[in-house]
């Protein structure tokens, strides 16, 4: 999907499209943002391309600023910001086999909320993901892409 064909696609899925632009973009020249309705819930995420191979970045997602390139499959895990988070994440992905391609973390303030991004090799089992969510996380989400979405 891309600017010229965004209002087609979602009218095709019984969405809204727009496009607004503002001449003093602060971090990027090409920012695509979408925000999500669905069951009085609202997400939104944010990204833009970057370098001459045109990849697909992550730039922002559930309220939180980061940057990380898009993959076929990543998780979102939410959580109270403290020490040891990413270690048992860590753990629990090997001790499961599954293997932890790229990750980026970003945090509300300090000693507040946080949010961690991860793409993935493989797919990870449903007891993984509820097991990672019984530590004490607020939310944790599997995102799969599938192979066309650029990244």
């Amino acid at each position: 999907m891309n600017y010229v064909n965004a209002p087609l696609v979602a009218a095709e899925r019984g969405s809204r499209s727009g496009r607004s632009g503002d001449a003093r973009s602060r971090d990027f020249t090409n920012l695509v943002r979408v925000e999500i309705r669905a069951n009085g819930d609202q997400i939104r995420v944010a990204g833009t391309i970057i370098g001459n191979d045109n990849h697909h970045w992550l730039v922002s997602a559930l309220g939180f600023e980061l940057e990380m390139q898009l993959a076929p499959l990543m998780v979102f895990f939410r959580y109270d910001d403290v020490p040891g988070v990413i270690g048992r994440v860590g753990t629990l992905f090997g001790e499961a086999g599954v293997n932890i391609a790229n990750m980026a973390v970003s945090r509300t303030r300090r000693g507040g909320k946080a949010l961690m991004a991860l793409s993935l090799d493989t797919e990870p089992p449903a007891e993984l993901v509820e097991a990672v969510r019984a530590q004490g996380f607020d939310d944790a989400r599997v995102i799969s892409l599938g192979a066309g979405s650029g990244a």
